[in-house]
C-alpha cells in the first residue's frame, strides 16, 4: 500500500503539470494546478519530516533543506543555464542588468519577492521580462522546505523529544498557521490581489492542509466505492476548476480553498484496502512512466512556451503547436532528468554549461557597453547647436526675469508657426486614424533607438530632442498622434485606443530601448498618475524598454498671446502663479513605489522660476497657446533635456 500510495500522488503530479502547461498555451489563464502542488508538497514534506524525526529522534533543518536542494537544484541550475546561454539570440533587445537580478532572483529562490516588488502579473504579455515568471512557484517552495524544517525543529526542542506530544503539538500548529494564513490570504487577496498571488504567506495554508492530511492519514479507513467516488470528484476538480473560475482574478483566497479539498478528496480515497478502478486508472504504466518529469517539465514548459512565442510572434497556438510545445518540454524535461541522474556526468555537464553561461553574459555586458561607448555622452553640446541668436536665450536666462520687450521670438504673430518641425515633416498622425506613423532622425545607423511617443504635450519637445540625437548619435524615430496620449486608458476614442495598441507592437518590432513621453496630465481630471500610463511603463517594462516621463506643463487660464502683446512694457503681468496652472503637489512624487524603468523627469523650476510661470524669457515667446510651448523656447530648453538624456542612455 505504502508504493502504490506514492504512485498515486506522483501520478497526480504529473497530470497536473501538464494540466498546467494546457492553461498557459491554449487558455492563456491559470488552472490552480500550482495549488495542487503546494498540498502534495505540504504532505510529502511533513511526511519525510517525521520520518526523520522517528528515525533520529531530531530533524536537521540545513541538511534536510540540502538534501532536498540536492535532488531539486539541479533542474533549475540547468534551466537557468540554458536560458542564459540561448536567450540573447532570440531577444536582441535583452536588458543585461534586469536579466541578472532575474536570474539571481531564480536562483535564491526569491523569484516570488522580485514579481511582487515589479507589480508583474503571471498571465500577461510573454517577452524577455517573463522567462523566469514561472519560477515563482519553486521559489515559494523553496521557502517553505526552510521555514517547515525550522518549525518542526523549534516544535520538537519545546516538547522536549517526547514524540508522545510531538504530534499534537504539530497538528495544533498546522491548524494554526492554515487559519491564520487563509485569513491573511482572504485579506491580501481583496486589497491586493497580484502581491497575494506571489506572496508565500498567504500559501502557507496550502502546504499546512496537506501537513495536516499528513498527520491523520493513517487513520482514515473508506470503502472501495467512497474512494472511487472521491478520487473521481477530486480529479474532476482539479481539471475543471480552471474553466469555471476566473482563478487570475479570485486566486489565492477563498477560492484556493478548491484545490485544496481537490487533493485531499485523491488523498482520501487512496485509504481503501482494495484499489478502485479509477484509481487503477490514475497509477496505470503510461502516467508512472512520465511521473518523473513533472518536476523539470514544469519547470521547461513555461520556457518553450515563451521562446515559440518570441520566435514566432504570437500568443495564440493551435492544436498542432500547443503539442509540440508540451513535447518538446517533455522531451527536455526527459533530456535534463538522464543528466541529473547520471551523477557521474552531472558535475561536468553542470560545469561547462555554467561556463558557456558565464561566456555569454560577459559577451552581451561587452555588445551593450559598446553600444553605449559608440554614443558621444561625454562631450558638452555646444550653444550654436541649439541657439541661432544670442539676443534670444530663452531657457538659458530662466533665472532672469524679464520685465520689457522690444523685440521676441516668435512674434506674437507669427507664434502659431513655431509649434515645431514634426508638425512640418508629417510625422503625426491625425484624428480618427490609428495607423502608426513613425519617422527617422539622427543616427539612423546607430544600434539604440530612443523613441518619442504621445500626443502634442509629447511633441512640443522634439526638436531640442532632435538636436540631442543629431549631437549625441543614437537613432530617434517619432510615434505621435495629435490628440491622443500614450495611455493603456480605455478611451472614447476607439482611433486612439487602437493607435496606441499599434504602437506598443511596433515599439516591439522596432526595438526601441528608450521612450520619451508624458509623465501625467496636468487637469483637475487626473489628481493621480493616470493608471494606463502606468500601465503602458509597465507593458514596456516588459519589452525591456527604459522611459523618460517629462512632467506635464502649465495650461494658462488666460489668453498667453493676447496679454504679452498687449503688455510689452510689463510682461510679468502676463505670469501666472505656479499652482493656478499647474497641479499644487507633485503626482509623480506622491506616488507610492514608483516604475523602476522610469526616469522622471521635471522642468518646472525652469519653466516657473521662484513659483512664478513664465509666459517670456530670454526674449523668447514660450508658449504658442495656452499649453503649448514654442519651437524656439524647447530649443533653449535643449541642455536641461539632455541631462535627463544622457542620465537614462547611461543606466541602459
Amino acid at each position: 500500500m505504502k508504493n502504490k500510495k506514492i504512485l498515486e500522488i506522483e501520478s497526480l503530479r504529473i497530470i497536473v503539470a501538464l494540466l498546467v502547461a494546457i492553461y498557459h498555451i491554449w487558455m492563456h489563464k491559470v488552472s490552480g494546478g500550482v495549488d495542487v502542488f503546494f498540498v502534495i508538497t505540504g504532505f510529502l514534506i511533513t511526511k519525510s519530516l517525521i520520518s526523520t524525526y522517528d528515525r533520529t529522534n531530531t530533524v536537521q533543518p540545513v541538511s534536510f533543506v540540502q538534501r532536498l536542494l540536492k535532488r531539486l537544484y539541479p533542474h533549475i541550475a540547468i534551466v537557468i543555464a540554458f536560458v542564459v546561454v540561448t536567450f540573447s539570440i532570440i531577444s536582441p533587445q535583452l536588458q543585461l542588468k534586469t536579466f541578472l537580478l532575474d536570474i539571481f532572483a531564480s536562483a535564491t529562490y526569491l523569484q516570488n519577492w522580485a514579481l511582487i516588488s515589479q507589480y508583474n502579473s503571471y498571465i500577461g504579455s510573454i517577452d524577455s521580462s517573463s522567462i523566469f515568471k514561472h519560477l515563482w512557484a519553486t521559489s515559494v517552495q523553496g521557502q517553505f522546505y526552510v521555514i517547515w524544517s525550522a518549525l518542526f525543529l523549534l516544535l520538537i526542542k519545546l516538547t522536549s523529544k517526547k514524540s508522545s506530544i510531538l504530534r499534537t503539538v504539530l497538528m495544533i500548529a498546522f491548524i494554526t498557521i492554515f487559519v491564520l494564513s487563509l485569513i491573511f490570504s482572504i485579506y491580501l487577496t481583496a486589497v491586493n490581489q497580484q502581491n497575494a498571488y506571489y506572496n508565500t504567506f498567504t500559501r502557507l495554508f496550502e502546504f499546512a492542509a496537506g501537513a495536516i492530511m499528513c498527520l491523520v492519514y493513517s487513520k482514515i479507513s473508506v470503502s472501495k466505492g467512497v474512494s472511487n467516488v472521491f478520487s473521481i470528484i477530486g480529479v474532476f476538480m482539479i481539471l475543471t476548476m480552471g474553466l469555471f473560475l476566473n482563478i487570475e482574478n479570485l486566486f489565492p483566497g477563498y477560492v484556493a480553498l478548491l484545490p485544496v479539498l481537490s487533493v485531499l478528496l485523491v488523498l482520501i480515497s487512496t485509504r481503501s484496502n482494495e484499489q478502485s478502478m479509477f484509481n487503477q486508472l490514475l497509477t496505470n504504466k503510461y502516467i508512472l512512466a512520465l511521473a518523473p518529469l513533472a518536476y523539470p517539465f514544469y519547470l521547461w514548459h513555461w520556457i518553450v512556451y515563451v521562446y515559440s512565442s518570441i520566435i514566432l510572434q504570437k500568443k495564440e497556438f493551435n492544436i498542432i503547436e500547443g503539442f509540440l510545445i508540451i513535447i518538446g518540454g517533455l522531451l527536455l524535461a526527459h533530456i535534463s532528468h538522464l543528466i541529473i541522474k547520471n551523477t557521474r556526468r552531472r558535475l561536468p555537464i553542470l560545469g561547462l554549461m555554467a561556463l558557456a553561461a558565464s561566456l555569454v553574459i560577459i559577451s552581451n555586458q561587452t555588445i551593450q557597453y559598446q553600444q553605449i561607448k559608440d554614443l558621444d555622452l561625454n562631450k558638452k553640446i555646444a550653444e550654436d547647436a541649439y541657439l541661432e541668436d544670442t539676443a534670444f536665450r530663452g531657457a538659458l536666462d530662466y533665472q532672469k526675469q524679464q520685465q520689457t520687450y522690444t523685440d521676441l521670438k516668435p512674434a506674437v504673430n507669427n507664434a502659431k508657426h513655431d509649434i515645431g518641425t514634426l508638425y512640418n515633416d508629417n510625422c503625426n498622425q491625425i484624428a480618427k486614424k490609428d495607423e502608426v506613423i513613425s519617422c527617422d532622425y539622427g543616427n539612423r545607423k546607430s544600434e539604440l533607438k530612443v523613441a518619442l511617443v504621445g500626443g502634442s504635450h509629447t511633441v512640443q519637445w522634439f526638436d531640442p530632442i532632435k538636436i540631442i540625437a543629431e549631437q549625441r548619435g543614437f537613432h530617434l524615430k517619432t510615434y505621435t498622434k495629435l490628440g491622443c496620449r500614450f495611455t493603456a486608458e480605455k478611451l472614447k476614442d476607439q482611433a486612439c485606443v487602437n493607435w496606441n495598441q499599434n504602437v506598443l507592437k511596433s515599439l516591439k518590432k522596432d526595438q526601441i530601448d528608450l521612450v520619451i513621453t508624458n509623465a501625467d496630465i496636468n487637469s483637475p481630471e487626473y489628481p493621480t498618475i493616470p493608471t494606463g500610463y502606468l500601465q503602458q511603463f509597465k507593458e514596456l517594462k516588459r519589452q525591456n524598454i527604459n522611459v523618460i516621463a517629462f512632467r506635464d506643463t502649465p495650461w494658462f487660464k488666460k489668453d498667453t498671446l493676447k496679454c504679452v502683446k498687449e503688455n510689452s512694457d510689463n510682461v510679468t503681468q502676463c505670469q501666472s502663479d505656479k499652482n493656478e496652472v499647474l497641479s499644487k503637489e507633485d503626482k509623480w512624487l506622491k506616488m507610492g513605489q514608483k516604475p523602476d524603468n522610469v526616469t522622471y523627469a521635471d522642468f518646472t523650476p525652469v519653466l516657473c522660476p521662484n513659483g512664478k510661470c513664465s509666459v517670456v524669457q530670454g526674449n523668447v515667446l514660450m508658449y504658442w497657446d495656452s499649453h503649448h510651448l514654442t519651437e524656439s523656447y524647447t530649443k533653449t530648453m535643449t541642455l536641461h533635456i539632455d541631462e535627463v538624456i544622457v542620465q537614462a542612455l547611461n543606466e541602459l
